[in-house]
């Protein structure tokens, strides 16, 4: 295709999650290598923006100061991290991380740049806990549920496969938007897309086959579904032989594709996967639904009520807190929010 993309991610933390910032740059790493390896015609290229690469010290002012001038505000996602510390108090904020998300949050609001905002908030037990941080921590994580949809994890370690699933979603907006593949698609592409999708979806077999479960498994699990949804574009045109199939690796690559381009002809589809197909699909099946709810409220709300109420009755069988039945409510919340006018 000839273009040219660099899309930059910026990291704001507070210093206590050093290994989920680290995490971060290894996802960014393997991003690039698989988009190198499965898009080798499009030159584009994930940057992580962070302070520790991008500044220089400075010592003629506030650290915060030298930092925004440093890194600009002129970047594609920003991500925001906490668990136990909120941070240090700016002229303008409670902390250096709440400053970076304000003046992020003000940016999409009004030229949306940056394109993307996540916010992530760690569960995990902290040792000795500060109380002064944690209402601090808690007030402000309030403050952006209000706002929207914020990611929770409670393992540090698996950090990089929550962020690696997002990381893909808001790069497949950023690259195509809301757009399918304009007009007619040729047989030599479809052959093309096929090949492409055959290596993944066997591998998600191949792990589901011979990987005890646990959090390894869904670790490499994880990467397999990162790397089909950045084949979305190209697979979308497959979806009507990749739902009906019976391999579960290639009903994972439609889900996938229905992630980062919603079909408000696969919403009941999606709703299905909730009746018997394995958990991991069925729990991508509720992020797909989501999506959709996000992008497609307004314009199809009626069938996205049927499938939700499809979804929520299927899942009404299991724990509340599961995983599956948080994606549903998740999906149910973006669907009223995108009805109200």
């Amino acid at each position: 295709m000839g273009d040219s993309r660099r899309i930059t991610v910026f990291v704001s933390s507070p210093g206590d999650v050093a290994e989920e910032r680290a995490q971060c740059g290894r996802v960014v790493e393997e991003l690039n290598t698989i988009l190198g390896a499965l898009a080798p015609e499009r030159d584009v290229r994930l940057e992580l923006v962070r302070w520790e690469t991008h500044t220089h010290p400075d010592l003629g002012d506030h650290p915060q100061r030298v930092v925004d001038e440093q890194l600009g505000a002129d970047f594609d996602v920003f991500v925001g991290i906490m668990w136990s510390r909120f941070g240090t108090p700016t002229w303008l904020a409670g902390s250096g991380t709440e400053h970076e998300f304000r003046d992020a949050h003000a940016g999409w609001r009004a030229r949306r740049r940056p394109a993307h905002v996540l916010f992530y908030f760690c569960e995990a037990p902290v040792d000795d806990p500060d109380d002064g941080e944690r209402e601090a921590i808690l007030a402000f994580r309030r403050e952006l549920e209000r706002i929207g949809l914020v990611g929770v994890y409670d393992d540090r370690a698996a950090f990089a496969d929550k962020v690696r699933r997002d990381l893909v979603l808001v790069l497949g907006r950023i690259l195509h938007g809301h757009r399918r593949p304009a007009g007619a698609v040729s047989g030599a592409d479809l052959e093309i897309a096929r090949a492409r999708v055959t290596g993944p979806a066997a591998e998600y077999d191949r792990v589901r086959e011979t990987t005890a479960p646990g959090p390894d498994r869904t670790r490499r699990l994880e990467v397999v579904a990162s790397t089909l949804r950045t084949l979305a574009r190209s697979t979308s045109p497959l979806l009507p032989e990749l739902v009906a199939s019976g391999s579960a690796g290639t009903r994972l690559a439609a889900v996938c594709a229905l992630q980062a381009l919603p079909d408000v002809r696969y919403l009941d589809w999606l709703a299905r996967r909730f009746d018997g197909d394995q958990p991991f699909i069925a729990y991508h099946a509720g992020m797909a639904l989501l999506t959709a709810a996000r992008e497609l409220s307004a314009v199809h709300p009626h069938r996205l009520a049927g499938a939700l109420e499809l979804a929520e009755a299927l899942v009404a069988r299991l724990s509340p807190t599961s995983d599956r039945a948080t994606a549903v409510r998740a999906a149910r919340v973006a669907f009223e929010e995108g009805r109200s006018p």
